[in-house]
């Protein structure tokens, strides 16, 4: 008789419901054991997408919540967000919204949030502080930071605000038409010359090309 695996995934009696009237799951168990392949059978409303949304925590959207039982992969739970909500505490005032509707700042906590609950070991950021207003852009990048020294998540963040993603970073590139054309760690490219008048607005010349620099035929090694 061959040893049963353990399951990697695990949907315990749940139950859940919509607009807090509508009984769509009564009791779902399931497993999915590492490396198997199982299927959720069916006709159109028998609650196979909710079953599955309420695995990727994504019934808020919808304004559905798992009320009973509980879902747990790799043997943590991951149908309560309350990891989520000690980052970023705005979004448990917010959690009955519509992702949406809510500001700028919201949707980019939202959106790290869901990838944080997919216990990632690295998130791509693609500029967010875009848009958005000086001190939630302060509060996004402190929370980047937490996560990235309490949990352990790598991040790759595209950012045009060289300021704040030199003082959160350990290390940096600079693109300019589709080629690196400096590198290094963040400390020294915040104390760069060349990088404080281009990309810091340092310098009362107003922001020029790095190709423009005198010191860009020393660096011409990044563009061979």
């Amino acid at each position: 008789m061959l040893a049963l695996t353990p399951a990697l995934l695990s949907v315990n009696n749940i139950e859940v419901i919509y607009n807090h009237v509508i009984l769509v799951l009564k009791g779902v168990s399931l497993e999915v054991a590492k490396g198997g392949i199982v299927a959720l059978l069916g006709g159109n409303g028998a609650g196979k997408t909710t079953t599955l949304k309420a695995i990727s925590n994504l019934l808020r959207a919808e304004r559905g919540e798992v009320t009973k039982g509980s879902i747990s992969f790799a043997g943590e739970r991951i149908d309560a967000l309350d990891k989520v909500y000690s980052y970023f505490p705005r979004l448990k005032i917010r959690r009955d919204a519509i992702a949406g509707y809510t500001s700028g700042g919201e949707q980019q906590m939202t959106a790290i949030g869901r990838a944080l609950m997919s216990q990632p070991k690295m998130i791509l950021l693609d500029e967010p502080s875009l848009g958005l207003a000086p001190q939630l852009v302060e509060e996004i990048f402190a929370i980047v930071d937490r996560l990235n020294k309490a949990e352990s998540v790598g991040f790759l963040v595209a950012e045009q605000n060289t300021n704040i993603a030199l003082r959160y970073a350990e290390y940096g590139y600079i693109l300019e038409n589709g080629r690196v054309v400096m590198d290094g760690a963040a400390a020294d490219l915040r104390t760069n010359e060349d990088v404080k008048e281009f990309y810091l607005g340092l310098s009362a010349a107003g922001r020029k090309s790095y190709r423009d620099v005198k010191h860009y035929r020393r660096r011409k090694r990044w563009l061979a």
